[in-house]
């Protein structure tokens, strides 16, 4: 087994054709993003990103079997040295297929050579099992270097093989069950409402059908506050193009589900899954939703994901279904049971100056850590009271 890392572009240019492969062959969940979905990131959302964005790439007899992207960590601002960090994003959570298999062990010597060679820290994000922990313990002790965890967040999933009528009679609070019946009933005084599901995994999808859902989904996500801001698919045109390219292989190569809200045969709501596969296990991912804001009122969002959701149970066998957003996501954690857990763990080369370093770095992590999660649930409880005292 042999890596090599380089720069974003200078993978992308030279071992193009086996990438593509490699992300055809559902094979791209390293320790993160493929460096196809990275390079799109950085091309449509933030230039700045660009920099210091690197790629790990693993091989075997020079076939690509694996890559990550990494780049310089999120950390406070008073550290004053060079952190890298695998590539996460706020909605996406990736597991890490390679951590299963047999490459576990020299991936992480791998890693813990260059950082020891590079004199330099990094924050290692996974989805978080005993049998990672105990390797990353294991190579931090044979090779002398700092491991420790500094955070985990628990995200919302679906792990359950009942039908979605059974799920739900569990799963559902009765307020939930509230607020559903509650945004239908506004949908129903609209007009006449109804879900449409194009499910690749099952059957042919028309290009026709293809070109109109992703139109129309990149449409809806313009014309609301992704829009405004600058940060949906249409505002930059690699995105664009990448998002229409990645559609139509998904389509194709059948690991796509969409589902979309009609209202008066106007579409107000839509998102889709993709489907990954490893080995035996399938896996289905959330990705963007998007909805009309002037039918926010009748949670269109919340009701497509539900449907989406119910279908998924009752059609497929999908061992897990991620809802692929932060932790505090109050549609995801209602409809969404199961957890999942990502660590994060800061790993630097074991000598005296780092270990002092390491200390000082994993101080001020707690603390920003710390101080968020404590200015987030004042947040709530001021969002709490002023409801308690509205409806008195």
């Amino acid at each position: 087994m042999q890596f090599k890392i380089s720069s974003l572009e200078q993978a992308y240019s030279k071992y193009s054709s086996q990438i593509t492969d490699l992300e055809h062959r559902a094979l791209v969940a390293s320790f993160g993003y493929s460096v196809d979905r990275v390079k799109s990131y950085i091309q449509g959302f933030g230039q700045q990103n660009a920099i210091n964005v690197q790629v790990c790439m693993i091989f075997e007899a020079d076939k690509l079997l694996g890559l990550f992207p990494f780049r310089s960590a999120k950390i406070n601002k008073l550290v004053p040295f060079k952190i890298y960090e695998n590539w996460t994003d706020d909605y996406n959570y990736i597991g890490d297929p390679l951590l299963d298999k047999t490459q576990l062990v020299p991936v992480l010597e791998f890693f813990f050579n260059w950082l020891s060679k590079h004199n330099i820290f990094f924050i290692f994000n996974c989805i978080t099992n005993e049998k990672i922990k105990q390797h990353l313990q294991k190579h931090a002790q044979n090779q002398q270097n700092n491991c420790e965890l500094i955070s985990e967040f628990e995200s919302a999933m679906i792990e359950s093989d009942l039908s979605s009528d059974e799920y739900y009679k569990k799963a559902l609070t009765g307020n939930r069950r509230s607020k559903i019946k509650k945004s239908k009933r506004y949908l129903a005084d609209q007009g006449t409402y109804e879900f449409k599901v194009l499910d690749s995994i099952a059957n042919k999808i028309s290009m026709e059908d293809q070109i109109n859902w992703a139109n129309t989904f990149v449409e809806i996500e313009d014309a609301g506050w992704k829009g405004k801001k600058g940060t949906s698919f249409a505002s930059d045109e690699n995105a664009t193009v990448y998002f229409h390219e990645s559609i139509k292989r998904w389509f194709a190569d059948g690991k796509l589900l969409t589902s979309e809200l009609l209202l008066n045969n106007k579409t107000i709501a839509s998102l889709y899954l993709i489907i990954e596969k490893t080995g035996n296990i399938t896996i289905a991912r959330c990705h963007k939703t998007t909805y009309r804001e002037q039918y926010g009122k009748g949670s269109p969002g919340m009701l497509s994901l539900h449907h989406l959701m119910k279908y998924s149970l009752d059609n497929h066998n999908f061992e897990i279904i991620d809802a692929c957003t932060t932790p505090d996501n109050i549609i995801a954690n209602a409809l969404m049971k199961e957890k999942q857990t990502t660590s994060s763990y800061i790993i630097s080369s074991g000598n005296a100056f780092n270990q002092k370093i390491f200390t000082f770095i994993r101080f001020l992590e707690l603390s920003r850590i710390n101080s968020r999660q404590y200015i987030k649930t004042i947040v709530l409880n001021l969002i709490s009271h002023k409801k308690l005292n509205g409806s008195k």
